[in-house]
């Protein structure tokens, strides 16, 4: 690549980056390359009272509330809080099933749908960082665990 001209160079350092990340994204869509085992995908613990209508009613361990805190603050913009009224056409993500790996490739690569655009997150330190305690959060208020509201710290 040194024979290379500077601007030869730049295209086909271009066209590399470019194939390396639609070929990543085409292997994690097909599921060749999921890259997280069982043993990896973290659980929530919550504890809430019998017949709880409330997340106030509920007890959660400190990363699942931290899930929740980031979720209201980044994500409940377009997603809304859970009660499936958003003025956003983004998927109420507190009433669908969870994946850990789709939590993970939307964050770092978003999306572009016939609905809107969700941007990749991966160059926010205060989301990516802590996406195992969104997922907790996510997946909690989607497995019908964690009712509507801002839950109690442990």
């Amino acid at each position: 690549m040194r024979n290379l001209k500077p601007k030869c160079r730049l295209f086909v350092l271009c066209i590399g980056l470019y194939l390396g990340g639609v070929l990543d994204a085409l292997a994690v869509q097909e599921n060749q390359c999921v890259g997280f085992s069982a043993a990896d995908v973290p659980r929530y613990e919550v504890n809430c009272a019998t017949g709880a209508e409330s997340a106030g009613e509920c007890t959660v361990d400190a990363r699942t509330y931290n899930g929740f805190r980031i979720y209201s603050d980044k994500c409940a913009t377009c997603h809304g809080h859970g009660t499936g009224v958003s003025t956003s056409p983004a998927a109420d993500l507190t009433r669908r099933p969870i994946k850990y790996e789709d939590i993970h490739f939307t964050l770092y690569h978003g999306h572009d749908e016939n609905l809107g655009v969700m941007p990749s997150w991966k160059g926010n330190c205060d989301v990516i960082p802590r996406i195992d305690e969104l997922y907790l959060y996510l997946k909690a208020r989607s497995d019908g665990a964690l009712p509507l509201g801002r839950p109690s710290s442990e």
